[in-house]
């Protein structure tokens, strides 16, 4: 993939499904792949001609680390469809991730969903997340959290290496929280 970008080849290039080389990594969870796409500047937010994000491939195949990596690059957590995430044992961390990361859930979305009875049945299955998905939704981010979303839209794409760049002048517990790492301890991934 180097040879292939340093002899110019566009990594924003879409097949005839849309689909760019970063939605292709996304799908087998090579994050230094995706690492190097979002280096030579690839669309973060591209979507498919089926409206998926790289993030909502990475969520449809339950790759964590993945989805981690284009959280910390500012993908836009908006455009995540959270009930595309498979039941199974990523399902719990794939989500928290997703909802700490800024996913604002509607009271209606999710009335409809139950009323379609189109929820994981993991998701119903565990009250205690369940819980935790209510209360998110019924309560306005807090001031930290809010901060960290604004500070992390006012950085932009390839947010990490202008994170780099502050390291002299940052203390790095602002840095850990800016770039997630809080959701790597609490989810128990690196």
């Amino acid at each position: 993939m180097k040879l292939l970008i340093r002899k110019g080849c566009d990594v924003n290039l879409a097949d005839e499904n849309g689909w760019l080389p970063l939605h292709r990594v996304a799908r087998t969870g090579h994050t230094h792949c995706a690492k190097l796409l979002i280096i030579n500047h690839t669309a973060i937010d591209f979507e498919t001609r089926g409206g998926d994000t790289p993030a909502n491939v990475a969520v449809k195949f339950g790759h964590r680390h993945m989805l981690k990596l284009l959280l910390e690059n500012n993908c836009k957590v908006q455009k995540i469809n959270m009930f595309d995430i498979k039941p199974g044992g990523k399902f719990r961390s794939l989500l928290e991730m997703i909802l700490l990361a800024g996913y604002r859930i509607t009271s209606s979305a999710l009335e409809n969903h139950f009323l379609l009875q189109e929820l994981p049945s993991s998701l119903v299955d565990d009250t205690e997340l369940y819980d935790k998905l209510v209360t998110w939704m019924r309560n306005p981010n807090s001031l930290k959290q809010t901060c960290r979303l604004v500070i992390r839209k006012l950085l932009g794409y390839c947010i990490s290496t202008k994170i780099d760049r502050l390291r002299d002048v940052m203390p790095p517990v602002i840095i850990k929280y800016i770039m997630f790492r809080d959701l790597s301890d609490a989810l128990g991934t690196k």
